[in-house]
């Protein structure tokens, strides 16, 4: 056989390699991660499966390397962060407190934070470039977090899709090109895990007085509630309240 010549160790060093290779090639991540991987027996793909695989595996299959929550004690966060970064100045450690910025509306500092990462082997590294980007929506810049995204098109950055559509879609709708933020709505729906993309158009439709549709994508999402099981109303539950409060208002008028 083509492996009898390999012990179990190598076999199962070979099967790591190629697993974190692909994983590194599918979801665009940083290709630095395959020297790394590919140089280090064990420890490489053992490196990239706790910083890339694991928080996945936490967070339920996202298709990102960071995840973006916000601390609910930002600044009891942003204290520990900033000394642990004294001894320990990771990317990950560094993220964590772009986000606890951010949660604390200290925005300007959130994105000075964020795009310091995005150098040396990270300077094009699409998650933490989509990270840029939400950063930069919640701070208001929204120019800043479009232009972020369309560095993620260049990079052909195939993760994430339903989300940077949606976040497409709010900063053309926050910068006022309102078909544009249709057109990214609706690329959004073949992907759609949730009802974020369609409540968030019917609420654009509604305010762009075209009632009819926006009723439509409101009852439609009442109707996927009506039959969808209890875990699905419940990951869609603002949504939901939000269609029932967007046909309430609409009967109203």
């Amino acid at each position: 056989m083509f492996f009898g010549g390999y012990s179990i160790p190598a076999l199962i060093e070979i099967a790591a390699k190629v697993a974190c290779t692909v994983h590194v090639i599918r979801q665009g991540r940083s290709l630095a991660w395959i020297w790394l991987i590919l140089l280090f027996p064990f420890g490489g793909p053992l490196i990239y499966f706790f910083v890339e695989i694991w928080p996945e595996l936490g967070r339920g299959g996202s298709s990102r390397g960071f995840s973006f929550r916000l601390p609910q004690n930002p600044t009891r966060t942003i204290a520990r962060l900033t000394e642990e970064l004294e001894y320990s100045s990771t990317v990950e450690k560094r993220v964590q407190l772009a986000r606890a910025y951010a949660a604390g509306e200290r925005h300007a500092e959130a994105v000075e934070t964020i795009r310091a990462c995005l150098t040396g082997v990270f300077k094009d590294d699409p998650p933490l470039t989509f990270e840029l980007a939400e950063i930069c929506f919640g701070a208001g810049l929204y120019r800043e977090s479009r232009d972020a995204l369309a560095v993620l098109d260049r990079l052909k950055f195939k993760g994430s899709r339903h989300e940077r559509w949606i976040l497409a879609a709010r900063c053309h709708e926050k910068l006022g090109d309102i078909t544009a933020a249709k057109a990214a709505y609706e690329e959004s729906f073949p992907t759609a895990v949730g009802e974020e993309a369609r409540c968030r158009y019917a609420q654009l439709l509604a305010a762009a007085g075209e009632s009819a549709a926006a009723r439509a994508l409101f009852e439609e999402i009442a109707r996927n509630a009506k039959h969808g099981g209890g875990n699905y109303r419940r990951l869609n539950r603002p949504w939901i309240n939000q269609a029932k409060d967007g046909l309430g208002a609409l009967a109203g008028k």
